[in-house]
């Protein structure tokens, strides 16, 4: 039993011996490798090596990080000019809706002292009967009368040539349910007439006596006038007496009166 235990103490006692010439060695080895003659060429060599290696790796990250930036500040550039480019459409747009609008108000300045324009011609006509919401006049075909002519009494708007037959033709009267038209609605305001300020209060389409599709944000009021948009310039319609909600609750209403008494005409021009 004795000489058991002396067998296995002696078997672990070169085990250790032989960890610690393993771990001696090692240690030598790298004793030499870093204070060592022989090996520092060798340490060149692979510094000599693997240094370009490492230079281009860095070069190549450096580049990374600066393209990173540039594309970071380029994005910066574009999106502060699609600002700008945004911003501008705006602004032109504005200008075109300002122009519009002088325009429209240089146009509107002289309606109530300006006579028609002197490029129209007339072919004037007797009021020979009414028949509902119509007038009847002596001139027809014969006399070059054609539908869809305007009718006129000075500057103000009877209606339009509905029906023409030989000798005689129909006339559809501008408070009738069944005529329509564009009109535009300005102040009547002596000031707004002979001065630079903002004579147009909105727009709208005529149906009966009322002037329907008029933006809720147009400040069209009671005493407003009516002007023909589609036609000779200065002719009127009539003038705003109520204004109200449309039944959809979208746009607004202007019930207005015509400038025009059908039942005391005699006489009408038909616009050529």
């Amino acid at each position: 039993m004795i000489s058991n235990f002396r067998f296995v103490s002696g078997k672990i006692f070169w085990i250790n011996v032989k960890k610690f010439l393993v771990l001696f060695g090692i240690a030598f080895f790298i004793f030499l490798l870093d204070f060592g003659p022989f090996f520092t060429g060798l340490k060149c060599l692979f510094q000599g090596l693997f240094n370009p290696i490492y230079g281009h790796i860095y070069q190549i990250n450096q580049s990374f990080l600066s393209q990173t930036f540039s594309s970071k500040e380029a994005k910066s550039y574009f999106l502060e000019n699609q600002k700008l480019q945004t911003e501008l459409s705006r602004c032109q747009g504005e200008t075109v809706s300002l122009q519009q609008v002088f325009d429209e108000n240089k146009q509107l300045r002289h309606l109530l002292t300006m006579p028609l324009p002197s490029d129209l011609s007339f072919n004037d006509s007797m009021v020979i009967g009414n028949q509902g919401d119509c007038l009847i006049i002596n001139k027809g075909v014969r006399d070059g009368v054609e539908e869809k002519q305007l009718v006129l009494v000075d500057n103000y708007l009877v209606g339009q040539v509905e029906k023409v037959l030989e000798k005689q033709a129909k006339i559809l009267r501008v408070d009738s349910i069944r005529f329509s038209t564009p009109v535009l609605i300005f102040k009547d305001d002596p000031n707004c007439v002979s001065q630079n300020q903002l004579c147009r209060q909105g727009k709208g389409v005529t149906h009966g006596t009322k002037v329907e599709q008029i933006l809720r944000e147009e400040p069209v009021a009671e005493g407003n006038l009516i002007a023909l948009l589609d036609g000779p310039k200065g002719v009127l319609v009539g003038r705003v007496i109520k204004v109200n909600e449309s039944s959809d609750k979208v746009f607004l209403e202007a019930k207005f009166e015509p400038l025009v008494d059908f039942n005391k005409l005699t006489a009408v021009f038909l616009v050529r």
